[in-house]
């Protein structure tokens, strides 16, 4: 709770606010549309979707069978990320986070990672919608593009796994150098 409260003093202390817009600084760090449009996890699940395409194309009784799967697993996938998140943020130790913050640097370890749930969570709530509108409304494209952003979401969490793999492999080198 202090790491939180010392980070807004720093934010009211800022002359810049403007920069401080969530979707800006995610996207940012996220690498903007160049680290989209070559990402291998976006391919894959562009790639996936298109493989899939018996499982969201199919209708039964004018509801696509895939979306009663998906309202199940996102919203569990969604409480594992803010859980996650919530857990980095509060039980890292001052240690830890002075190295993973690299000196408050914009691009650091803590902000990459930060970003990396964001961008997680911002594709579960986007699939989430998706296939709400596609129960709503039986729609080819809105099934497809719902499928497919489940399964970026799916695919992302192997990206953001693999931050926390960074994240440990710090906290690893910390606890080696106390001996």
């Amino acid at each position: 709770m202090e790491r939180i409260l010392q980070g807004l003093e720093v934010l009211r202390e800022s002359d810049d606010i403007s920069d401080l817009n969530a979707f800006q600084v995610y996207f940012r760090l996220y690498g903007g549309w160049p680290a989209l449009l070559t990402s291998w996890y976006f391919w894959l699940s562009l790639f996936f979707s298109f493989l899939c395409y018996p499982i969201w194309n199919e209708e039964v009784e004018n509801e696509r069978i895939w979306t009663s799967s998906a309202v199940e697993i996102i919203p569990s996938l969604m409480s594992f990320s803010l859980g996650g998140m919530a857990i980095l943020l509060a039980f890292s130790n001052e240690k830890l986070m002075e190295r993973i913050q690299e000196s408050g640097a914009a691009d650091s370890l803590y902000m990459k990672t930060s970003a990396s749930f964001f961008h997680f969570i911002l594709l579960q709530t986007l699939s989430l919608l998706a296939v709400l509108l596609t129960q709503a409304f039986s729609v080819d494209l809105l099934s497809w593009f719902g499928f497919f952003l489940m399964s970026y979401g799916l695919m992302v969490a192997v990206a953001v796994s693999g931050n926390l793999l960074k994240l440990a492999q710090v906290f690893n080198l910390l606890a080696a150098k106390k001996k």
